[in-house]
């Protein structure tokens, strides 16, 4: 297994209390696998995804559980040491490409110094050529112009091929990409979408694909991981979540996107109420005041059970709540039918 995550819970400091942004999650990645891991703004995916890498420091939350990565115990170490993890076995595409990339710097300034501070006996001719490299296998037209560019002279999309191309340029063994396809429009989602697809072919690497997006997740995952309010609800291979979701919370999330073939003038489905206030989270299934199928049990908290040998689901009536309420989401043949 190339990272194993377990009992995680990060809890940052606010005016209203502390925030229980993530609580007692467990997570595994093996070799070459893709993960996404899902769910509405404030779930706390992006708080897993600057966690693994030990990007939240201890003056802004407290964070126990522990993280592994090729057998070692990562989360106990100090910051120094974990820099020799951080680019080189585990890299990070950060939301918002543009503000991510230093403004007053040209991209190819920005990769060539990545490459040279890693290794100290790389030639500033080896070095461009490698930057090159990088660019044209993130689909960079026109590499040696761009490599001059400031980000504001780059579109959307190119910053976020960019982005790639910083991440991927020391041959991580995992990367974590939080929203890359956020603010894009379809066709360069796509293409982003292949390219990541395309680099853990050819490069062996893991992906965590953090996402709001249930289409990324279906493109792209082997696995989808589904967080509300801090905890993972379900968790299996993307082929069965995706058709035969069993969480209550997950098939609510399906009902609610647009549906092809729909009629003219009709409504969108909505979860009614509001997630939970995670200064102060409620003591049982916290999507309980939420549920169409909320029971007395459901006052106590459920734990992430297991269904099947893959597949888990925070629900003490994951089937039975299956019956009753069908997903109308859209499913095409395969989940990754949108990306080849």
């Amino acid at each position: 297994m190339l990272l194993q995550v377990q009992d995680l819970s990060i809890n940052y400091a606010s005016s209203a209390g502390r925030v229980h942004a993530v609580d007692n999650l467990s997570l595994s990645v093996g070799e070459g696998e893709i993960i996404a891991v899902v769910g509405e703004s404030g779930s706390g995916k992006s708080s897993v995804g600057l966690a693994i890498p030990g990007l939240i420091t201890a003056s802004i939350a407290t964070i126990s559980g522990s993280i592994w990565f090729k057998g070692e115990e990562i989360s106990r170490l100090p910051s120094h040491d974990l820099r020799k993890f951080r680019g080189k076995e585990i890299s990070m595409i950060f939301q918002n490409a543009r503000a991510a990339l230093n403004p007053v710097r040209t991209v190819g300034d920005q990769l060539l110094e990545t490459l040279q501070t890693r290794d100290k006996d790389l030639s500033a001719s080896r070095a461009r050529a490698r930057a090159l490299e990088l660019f044209e296998l993130v689909g960079i037209s026109d590499p040696i112009t761009r490599l001059g560019a400031y980000p504001h002279q780059l579109s959307g999309g190119m910053c976020q091929r960019v982005m790639i191309a910083l991440a991927v340029s020391l041959d991580p063994s995992l990367l974590i990409a939080d929203e890359p396809t956020s603010a894009l429009d379809v066709t360069v989602k796509v293409q982003i979408l292949q390219l990541l697809k395309r680099l853990t072919a050819q490069i062996g690497t893991s992906i965590i694909i953090i996402t709001h997006d249930l289409n990324v997740a279906r493109a792209l995952a082997d696995r989808v991981a589904v967080m509300y309010a801090g905890q993972i609800v379900e968790l299996g291979p993307a082929v069965d979540v995706l058709k035969t979701p069993k969480m209550p919370y997950t098939q609510a999330l399906f009902q609610s996107l647009p549906r092809l073939g729909g009629e003219r003038g009709e409504q969108l489905a909505a979860i009614p109420g509001q997630p939970p206030n995670l200064t102060a989270p409620p003591q049982g299934c916290r999507f309980a005041d939420r549920c169409p199928h909320a029971a007395n049990i459901c006052q106590s908290a459920p734990e992430l059970f297991g269904i099947t040998d893959s597949r888990k689901a925070r629900c003490f009536f994951p089937h039975d709540s299956l019956l009753r309420a069908q997903t109308s989401f859209n499913q095409p043949e395969e989940p990754k039918a949108a990306i080849s």
